[in-house]
C-alpha cells in the first residue's frame, strides 16, 4: 500500500530544483498537445493580429469556448512567420510574484528569448520588485516584437499579482506585447486600460463557432438538418460542439439525435453525461480520481491511485476523449490535463465516496513532498481539510535548512498556501513568517514576531532552534558588532544536536562582525570553517556564494585589491545562474569593482556605479558591510561636486531608510564619515573622542577627522598623534588603506612643521606601502595640499615605479580641479548617467529613481548640455571617455 504520512525528505530532495519541479515546470511553458487538429479560426486570429496594436490583449470567455485553443493556432502561426512568442500556462503556484516573475523568465527562456542576465540572476532569490526590475531590464533590450502570452490566467488571479501585471504592463515597450487568457474578468483596471487605447478584450461572442465553423468541424455526416438546431442549443460553445460530436460518434448508427432542450450549459452537462457514462468503469475511476488535480503524469498518478496501471489508462482516456485530454511533454515524459468541463463532472461522481477525496489530497501531498515540491505538498494537505495531516507535514519542515537551499521565495509561496488562523497558532509557522519578513527588509517587524514567540512559549521547546538562530542573524544585521550579537552566536554554539548546517549558520554570522572588527585572521579562519560545515552536505551549496561575498569584503577590508580585481573578474565571467544568492554576488562584485576604481583611480564617477550596485544588492538585504563599502565613495564625490550640504544631504536619506529598519549599526559609522567631511570643509570645531569603538573603519574616520581639523588650524603635532594612531590601528589588523593614510597624513603633519626630510620619508613610506595596489585616493583626497609635497618627493633619489606612481597621483589631482566647473555633473545628473550607461531606458530610470518621465527627460537635456552632445549614445561614450 501507498503510505499518505510525510516522512522528512532526505537531503536530495532539498536541492534548487528537483527534476520532478523542473518537469512540472517545463510542461507549463508549451501549449498542450492535442489529440485532434485544431479547427482552423481565421476571423479570431486577425482579431489577435490587429489587438497587437496595444499593449495587452485579454482573452475572456467562460470554460469551454476554446481560449487555449485558439491561443494554440495563433502561438504556432507566429512561430510558423519566424516571430517571437512566448507561453505559459499558469498555475496556483504563481499566486505568489516572485513565482510569477520566475515563470515569466523560464517561459522567455524556454521560446529561446534572452531575458538578460540580471533577470537570471535575480532568479535564485530576492524581492520581486528586484526581479521585476531586471526582467523589465532585460525586455527593454529586446528590439524586435515579442508577444507573451499567459494562458489560465484565472489560477494567479490574486491582489499581489494584479499589482505586478498593472506594473509590468505600464513599464513594457512597445515592441512586447501582454496577452491573458481567463475564464473571468480579471481584478485589473480593464475600463481605464480599454479607454486608454491599451487593452483589446476578446469575449465569448467572438469565440462562439460560425454555422461554417460548425460544418467544418463536425463534417457532413448527416448533419445538414441538425445544423440550424445545433447551432441555435449549443449557441457555438465550442466544448459543447466538441461534445456532441463524441456523442454523436459513439451512438448507435442510424440512431436518432435526442430533443435537445434548455440553455447551452444544460445541454454540455447532458452530453458530458452520456459520454462519461459511455465509457468502461476503470476510465471513469481514473478520470474522478484525477480530476482534483490539474496537469498529472504517470508516477504521480499511480501514486495517487495506488495502482500501477495509470499509464495504460491515460492513453485509453486520450483516444476516447479527444480533444478533451491534453498532452505535454518534458524530459520524455507524457503529462495529461483534463479539460475543465470534463473534470467539473468527473468530480460530482468522486463526491458519491465520502473521504475519497482527502485520502487523495493526501496521497498527493505526499508525492510533491518527498519530490521537493513543499509548495504544492503544502497547497494539498490544506485541500485535505485534515487537521492532523497538516500539522505532521508542518512538523517536518526544516525551514532553516530550505532557506539555505532555496532562499525565501520558497518560503513566502509556502506560507501564501497557509491559512492565517493555522500560521497564527503555530509557533514554528511565525518563526518561519518573522524569516520572510527579515528578508523583505522589515527587519523591527521580525524581531517583533520573533519575540512575540518566546513570550507565549517556555525555552526547550521543539522550535527553540530557529529562534535562536533568528535571533543571532537579526541581532547581527540589525546592531552589528555587540555583546547582544556575541551571546545569541554563544547561544547557538552551546545547542545540542544541531543539524549540520548550524555550525556554519553560526561561523557565516561571525563573519560580518569579525569584519566590522578589524579581526580580519579570526575572519579567514571562520570562512573556512563555515566552507567545511556546508561542504558536508550538498543541499546547501548556495551557501557558498554568501562565503564567496565574504571573501570578497576580507580582501577589499585587507586591501589585497589586486586578489579582489582577480574574484572579481572570476564573478563577472562566471555563466549566470538561478542560485541564492547570485544577485547579491553579481551586485556585490560590482561594488567592489567600483571600490577598487575609486582606491587606483580617484575616479569621482565610482560614485554612482557605487549607487547601482547598491541597489542591485537591495537594500533590503544589504548589511553593514555593503554600507559601509558604498558611503564613503558615494560621500566623497558628493563633497567633491557640491560641497558638505550635498554629504549631508545624502545621509539624510540613509538615514531613514535605516532607522525605520532599525539597522542602526550603519549610524556611528555615518557620523564619524559625516565628522571628516565636516573637517575637509574646515567646519568641524573641536576634536573628537576616537573612543573604544568596535568598527574599524569609524576609530579610521575618527582619527582622520581628528588629523584633518588639526591641520587646518595648524596643529601639527596634534595631526601627527592621531596620523600616528591610524598607522598603528591599521598595521594591527593588517588593514593596507589606513596605513597608507596615515602615512599621507603625518607626511602632511611633519610639513606643516616645518620637518621637510620626516615628511618626505613619510610620503615615500606611503608611496612604497601604496604602490603593489597602486593606491591612489588616499594621496589625492587630500587635495592641493600635496602637490608641494610630491614636486619634492620626485627631486629625490626615487625608483621609476616610485616616479610613475607619484605622477599618476599628481594627474589624478590635475583632473579634480575641474571639479569645479559649472558644466560639471550634479549628483542627481551623474547618477542618471549612469543608469544610462548600464542600458536603462527613460521609463525604468524613472521608475529606478522614484522620478516621472518628464523630470528623466529634463535632467537628460542638461546632461547633454554639459557634456556638448546631442544624443544617448553619446553620452555614455562621453562619459566613458573621461
Amino acid at each position: 500500500m501507498v503510505g499518505t504520512g510525510f516522512s522528512k525528505p532526505d537531503g536530495s530532495a532539498a536541492v534548487q530544483s528537483p527534476p520532478g519541479e523542473r518537469r512540472y515546470l517545463s510542461r507549463r511553458l508549451m501549449p498542450p498537445v492535442q489529440a485532434v487538429e485544431l479547427q482552423p479560426r481565421d476571423l479570431i486570429l486577425r482579431s489577435l493580429d490587429v489587438a497587437r496594436r496595444g499593449r495587452m490583449t485579454l482573452l475572456l470567455a467562460p470554460a469551454g469556448y476554446g481560449k487555449t485553443s485558439v491561443l494554440d493556432l495563433w502561438f504556432q502561426r507566429l512561430k510558423a512567420a519566424g516571430q517571437r512568442v512566448v507561453w505559459l500556462s499558469a498555475s496556483e503556484n504563481e499566486r505568489e510574484p516572485f513565482r510569477f516573475l520566475q515563470m515569466l523568465v523560464l517561459a522567455l527562456e524556454a521560446a529561446g528569448v534572452d531575458p538578460g542576465d540580471d533577470a537570471r540572476r535575480a532568479m535564485g532569490d530576492g524581492t520581486p520588485a528586484a526581479l521585476l526590475d531586471s526582467l523589465l531590464f532585460g525586455l527593454e533590450r529586446q528590439h524586435e516584437p515579442l508577444v507573451i502570452i499567459v494562458d489560465d490566467y484565472d489560477h494567479v488571479d490574486h491582489p499581489p499579482i494584479t499589482q505586478l501585471v498593472q506594473e509590468l504592463i505600464a513599464a513594457l515597450s512597445p515592441s512586447v506585447h501582454f496577452v491573458l487568457g481567463a475564464r473571468r474578468k480579471p481584478a485589473l483596471p480593464i475600463a481605464l486600460l480599454r479607454s486608454q487605447g491599451d487593452v483589446r478584450v476578446i469575449e465569448a461572442q467572438e469565440l462562439r463557432f460560425s454555422a461554417a465553423e460548425i460544418s467544418s468541424m463536425l463534417g457532413d455526416n448527416g448533419l445538414a438538418g441538425e445544423l440550424g438546431e445545433l447551432q441555435k442549443q449549443t449557441e457555438g460553445w465550442p466544448v459543447a460542439l466538441q461534445l456532441y460530436r463524441l456523442w454523436r460518434d459513439g451512438r448507435r448508427a442510424g440512431a436518432p439525435a435526442p430533443p435537445f432542450g434548455g440553455y447551452a450549459s444544460e445541454v454540455a452537462d447532458y452530453l458530458a453525461e452520456q459520454i462519461f457514462a459511455g465509457l468502461p468503469d476503470e476510465l471513469q475511476k481514473l478520470l474522478a480520481d484525477l480530476s482534483l488535480f490539474g496537469l498529472v503524469d504517470m508516477g504521480f498518478s499511480d501514486h495517487v491511485r495506488d495502482a500501477n496501471d495509470s499509464g495504460r489508462l491515460l492513453e485509453q482516456a486520450v483516444l476516447a476523449l479527444p480533444g478533451l485530454i491534453q498532452r505535454s511533454m518534458a524530459d520524455g515524459e507524457l503529462a495529461y490535463r483534463m479539460h475543465p468541463l470534463i473534470a467539473d463532472y468527473a468530480r460530482t461522481r468522486l463526491m458519491l465516496e465520502p473521504g475519497r477525496s482527502g485520502l487523495l489530497y493526501r496521497r498527493a501531498a505526499g508525492w510533491m513532498w518527498q519530490h521537493g515540491q513543499y509548495q504544492d505538498a503544502v497547497r494539498l494537505t490544506v485541500q485535505s481539510k485534515d487537521a492532523r495531516a497538516l500539522s505532521d507535514l508542518l512538523a517536518q519542515l526544516d525551514f532553516l535548512g530550505l532557506f539555505l537551499a532555496r532562499g525565501s521565495s520558497e518560503l513566502r509561496a509556502i506560507l501564501g498556501e497557509l491559512p492565517s488562523a493555522v500560521i497564527a497558532e503555530t509557533p514554528r509557522l511565525k518563526l518561519l513568517r518573522s524569516l520572510v519578513l527579515f528578508k523583505e527588509g522589515f527587519l523591527l517587524e521580525a524581531e517583533q514576531l520573533r519575540a512575540q514567540v518566546a513570550e507565549a512559549a517556555p525555552a526547550g521547546v521543539s522550535w527553540e532552534r530557529e529562534y535562536r538562530a533568528l535571533g543571532a542573524m537579526y541581532a547581527v544585521h540589525m546592531l552589528g558588532e555587540s555583546s547582544t550579537a556575541e551571546a545569541r552566536i554563544a547561544e547557538l554554539d552551546a545547542m545540542a544536536d544541531p543539524p549540520p548546517y548550524l555550525k556554519g549558520w553560526a561561523e557565516n554570522l561571525r563573519l560580518p562582525l569579525q569584519e566590522q572588527s578589524g579581526d580580519l585572521d579570526r575572519m579567514q579562519v571562520s570562512l573556512e570553517n563555515a566552507r567545511h560545515s556546508y561542504a558536508a552536505t550538498d543541499d546547501y551549496r548556495n551557501a557558498d556564494l554568501y562565503l564567496e561575498i565574504h571573501s570578497l569584503t576580507l580582501d577589499l577590508a585587507r586591501g589585497n585589491y589586486r586578489d579582489a580585481r582577480e574574484r572579481i573578474g572570476l564573478i563577472e565571467r562566471r555563466p549566470p545562474a538561478r542560485l541564492v544568492g547570485e544577485r547579491c554576488l553579481h551586485a556585490m562584485a560590482k561594488m567592489a569593482a567600483a571600490h577598487v576604481d575609486y582606491q587606483r583611480g580617484y575616479k569621482v564617477n565610482s560614485a554612482e556605479t557605487m549607487r547601482i550596485g547598491l541597489f542591485e544588492f537591495g537594500r533590503e538585504e544589504a548589511w553593514h558591510v555593503q554600507y559601509a563599502t558604498a558611503l564613503p565613495v558615494i560621500a566623497d564625490a558628493a563633497f567633491r561636486r557640491q560641497g558638505l550640504s550635498a554629504v549631508e544631504a545624502e545621509f539624510t536619506g540613509f538615514r531613514i531608510v535605516l532607522e525605520r529598519r532599525g539597522q542602526t549599526s550603519v549610524a556611528p559609522l555615518m557620523a564619524a564619515l559625516e565628522l571628516l567631511f565636516m573637517a575637509r570643509a574646515g567646519e568641524l570645531d573641536a576634536p573628537i573622542d576616537v573612543g573604544e569603538t568596535a568598527c574599524w573603519r569609524t576609530r579610521e574616520y575618527r582619527l582622520q577627522a581628528n588629523a584633518v581639523r588639526a591641520l587646518a588650524n595648524n596643529d601639527w603635532e596634534a595631526a601627527r598623534v592621531s596620523a600616528e594612531a591610524l598607522v598603528a590601528d591599521a598595521a594591527g589588523s593588517g588593514r593596507l588603506g589606513g596605513q597608507v593614510k596615515g602615512q599621507v597624513l603625518m607626511s602632511r603633519a611633519s610639513e606643516l612643521g616645518g620637518m621637510r626630510t620626516e615628511a618626505l620619508t613619510s610620503l615615500r613610506e606611503a608611496v612604497r606601502l601604496a604602490l603593489p595596489e597602486m593606491l591612489i585616493a588616499p594621496f589625492a583626497e587630500e587635495g592641493r595640499a600635496m602637490n608641494a609635497l610630491l614636486a619634492a618627493l620626485l627631486e629625490w633619489p626615487v625608483s621609476e615605479m616610485e616616479r610613475r606612481h607619484l605622477q599618476q597621483i599628481q594627474r589624478s589631482l590635475a583632473a579634480e580641479r575641474q571639479l569645479s566647473s559649472p558644466d560639471e555633473l550634479t549628483d542627481r545628473e551623474a547618477e542618471i548617467l549612469a543608469h544610462l550607461a548600464d542600458g536603462a531606458s527613460n521609463k525604468l530610470i524613472a521608475r529606478r529613481l522614484g522620478l516621472t518621465d518628464n523630470t528623466v527627460k529634463f535632467h537628460l537635456k542638461k546632461i547633454f548640455t554639459k557634456l556638448g552632445v546631442s544624443n544617448r549614445k553619446a553620452a555614455v561614450a562621453r562619459a566613458a571617455a573621461e
